[in-house]
């Protein structure tokens, strides 16, 4: 909670669609609930990207494998583009869709860690990510 007030205090108030997309990412880490179309519309279209961002950084992918955070948002963000907005079905919404549900697959199949280390977790998710690119 420090590190919240911390970070408040550097980057100022959070907006409530900033707000609505940490309470959605939060609930969703290892629930079946998952509304990736309502995680669309708060994160303005970007729901891949969003998602898997949050994902490294719970698994702690990004310290694990010092992965620079800059970069991994701009890789992801052109991952997400790569998807057509055209398709109705094979675009990012659907990629953010199988990406939540592997992870809560791995989460509460008690994957973590008996059976998948980290660089394991890292490539699962990445492949749920690009599965249609």
């Amino acid at each position: 909670q420090q590190q919240q007030v911390q970070q408040q205090q550097v980057l100022g108030p959070r907006s409530a669609p900033v707000l609505e997309m940490e309470r959605m990412l939060e609930e969703s880490y290892e629930s079946w609930s998952f509304d990736a179309f309502k995680l669309a519309a708060v994160t303005q279209g970007h729901p891949l990207s969003a998602l898997a961002y949050y994902l490294f950084h719970k698994n702690k992918l990004i310290s694990t494998f010092d992965l620079p955070p800059v970069k991994l948002a701009r890789f992801l963000r052109s991952i997400e583009a790569g998807y057509t907005t055209h398709n109705p079905y094979h675009n990012a919404t659907h990629a953010a869709d199988v990406l939540q549900t592997l992870h809560v697959i791995i989460r509460r199949g008690a994957m973590v860690p008996q059976f998948a280390d980290c660089l394991s977790v890292m490539a699962a998710l990445l492949a749920a990510i690009m599965h249609d690119y």
